[in-house]
């Protein structure tokens, strides 16, 4: 018999074995077809935060802004789409919807399920008019408005926008959140061409507070809620201005000076004058009154100082003004920490090595709302704080790992006292100890519900990983005259909290269920209303505290 050739029957079998494959594939592809693109809805409304009413015409939007649409007259938004195998909506998304529509806030929410929610927070306005009578165009004048907000426990009063006044005298200020205003006209001079008489004697209108105070300091807040529009009548009244010039005297460089004037000794925004480098001279117009001029230059090395006039009935010429240098403020560490500092660049200070960089971001913060002083940041080629003008100054010290100890200037606790700085002269250093033997906080939140999934607050400290939902922020404050340093933590979803970065000292803590940002905890009479709540407790270098905190639920 004749047999087949090696080469034959491999062949075969290759034969067999790729018809047996595909036979398989195509058994395979008969019980289980492969995965197809599936669609997808994401749906929800948007609404007003403060009415619930539903919002129509409102922009939704994707965080990456590929997609967008209005919602229809019942405030509902809709998002069909098609998702591959391994996708999801939430994904698809990457998580976040936007909404805005105008006179509202804008907001983001969370995409985590089909059905959404965006709560949109309706803007506040003030609408006014100028009422000055037989004055029929009103288009010179402008309307300042500043709101009171918080930082660091301190509140301060800030520049929002100034508005000008139509020719009727109606002005409105919109895009405004809740929270509390102050609102004046500021100065104008009355350049009528009927009645402006450039030989005789100027007239201009004086700034006028709401709703009739003659300075910033007496003049009434207005307490703003969302979606309110708050009507306001101010009467500028007529007055004669004189010339007013006042030579300057500098020593060394010549700079750019920058003028403050406030009404008496009374800080405030409202009165103008301007410095005149040819004349070496501050001038301008001002009405009968006590003020306080202040002037500083831009200087390498700058130089400040400040004179009280009186305007009565007539043109004032001085008395002169004359510019010292800025203060230097030394600073002095004694660094007691147990860990070897590994930041910054070593710097001798009393035989000891000390890292500047420990204290970075520190700063001399102006205790006065208004002024030309701005936060002074610490100098480390010099360490210290330089260009510290007259005035009185908070200093704010950021430790890294570790915490202030103690930090004064000659007689001065700076934990609890603010530092004054004169015209001219020196200071004594600011001496500060550094420690790290830090206390341990730990406890639970109760009463807590259910936080929405929007919620969610990005890693702030070393103790959280990856995005964590808050159920609870804890504000721990320093209680008045002890020692202590401003902390906050965040509760977990079960309501666990723990920080082992306590300062040593007598706190009252509190747990909020939203953040506090306007929390105002160093004004003893705002904390008023929190002493029969949360818990004080005093923790000693090292010590573990073990808390349990009732929440404490505000208002959106």
């Amino acid at each position: 018999m004749r047999r087949l050739r090696p080469l034959v029957v491999c062949e075969h079998l290759r034969i067999a074995a790729l018809f047996l494959f595909f036979l398989g594939t195509n058994l395979f592809s008969q019980d289980a077809p492969p995965p197809q693109p599936s669609p997808k809805k994401i749906q929800g409304t948007v609404i007003n935060s403060v009415t619930k009413e539903p919002i129509q015409r409102a922009l939704v939007y994707t965080s990456d802004s590929r997609f967008a649409t209005l919602t229809d007259d019942h405030g509902h938004f809709e998002f069909n789409f098609v998702v591959n195998p391994s996708g999801d909506a939430a994904a698809y998304f990457e998580n976040t919807l936007s909404s805005r529509r105008p006179g509202y806030f804008e907001s983001s929410t969370q995409a985590t399920g089909e059905d959404i929610t965006i709560a949109l927070v309706p803007e506040a306005s003030i609408i006014g008019r100028i009422s000055v009578p037989n004055v029929s165009d009103m288009d010179r004048m402008t309307v300042s408005i500043y709101r009171r907000q918080v930082t660091e426990g301190r509140s301060r009063w800030t520049r929002l926008n100034d508005v000008l006044v139509r020719s009727n005298g109606d002005f409105r200020v919109t895009n405004l959140a809740a929270g509390t205003y102050k609102i004046f006209t500021n100065e104008a001079l009355d350049r009528d061409p009927l009645t402006f008489d450039p030989n005789g004697p100027f007239y201009g209108y004086p700034p006028i507070y709401f709703p009739a105070a003659t300075n910033f300091a007496t003049a009434a807040t207005i307490e703003l809620t969302p979606g309110q529009a708050f009507q306001v009548t101010l009467s500028p009244t007529r007055q004669a201005y004189y010339p007013v010039n006042i030579p300057v005297v500098q020593s060394g460089e010549e700079g750019q000076v920058d003028v403050v004037v406030s009404q008496g000794s009374q800080r405030g925004p409202g009165f103008t004058l301007g410095y005149d480098a040819q004349q070496h001279a501050i001038i301008g117009s001002l009405p009968n009154g006590n003020y306080t001029v202040e002037a500083v230059t831009g200087n390498v090395t700058p130089q400040s100082g400040a004179v009280h006039i009186s305007v009565r009935d007539a043109p004032l010429a001085g008395p002169a003004l004359t510019l010292v240098p800025v203060n230097f403020v030394s600073l002095n560490i004694d660094d007691q920490r147990t860990t070897p500092p590994s930041e910054g660049r070593a710097v001798v200070r009393r035989g000891r090595s000390v890292q500047l960089q420990s204290v970075a971001g520190s700063s001399l913060v102006p205790v006065e709302d208004f002024g030309l002083a701005t936060p002074i940041p610490i100098d480390y080629t010099r360490s210290g704080f330089p260009a510290a003008r007259p005035g009185r100054y908070w200093l704010r010290l950021n430790a890294s790992n570790g915490y202030i100890a103690s930090a004064r200037s000659g007689n001065v606790d700076l934990l609890r006292e603010p530092l004054t700085v004169g015209m001219g002269g020196s200071l004594p250093p600011i001496e500060v100890i550094l420690r790290d033997d830090l206390a341990q906080l730990e406890g639970t939140v109760e009463g807590l519900q259910k936080k929405p999934a929007s919620q969610l607050v990005p890693r702030r400290s070393g103790l959280y990983s990856g995005v964590l939902e808050v159920s609870a922020y804890i504000y721990c404050l320093p209680l008045p005259d002890e020692s202590g340093q401003f902390h906050q933590i965040f509760a977990q979803q079960d309501g666990t909290f723990a920080d082992q970065q306590m300062p040593p000292g007598s706190y009252r803590v509190l747990a909020f269920d939203r953040e506090q940002p306007e929390l105002d905890w160093r004004n003893p009479e705002a904390m008023r209303a929190y002493e029969s709540k949360g818990q004080v407790i005093h923790l000693a270098p090292g010590q573990k505290e073990h808390l349990r905190l009732q929440l404490i639920t505000t208002e959106q």
